[in-house]
């Protein structure tokens, strides 16, 4: 039972505090790469 309280609440408030720590440090991460890099090609066009 107590793995199942750490794995559903402690693991993703970790997960996030390390990826708000990331994010204020101003480090890189590939979740937050934006869309600069995919071509005008391959983006979907609006009708």
């Amino acid at each position: 039972m107590a793995v199942e309280i750490v794995t559903l609440f402690v693991v993703p408030v970790v997960y996030c505090g390390f990826k708000e720590f990331k994010m204020n440090f101003g480090l890189a991460d590939h979740h937050w790469a934006g869309i600069e890099d995919t071509p005008r090609e391959e983006l979907p066009h609006a009708a």
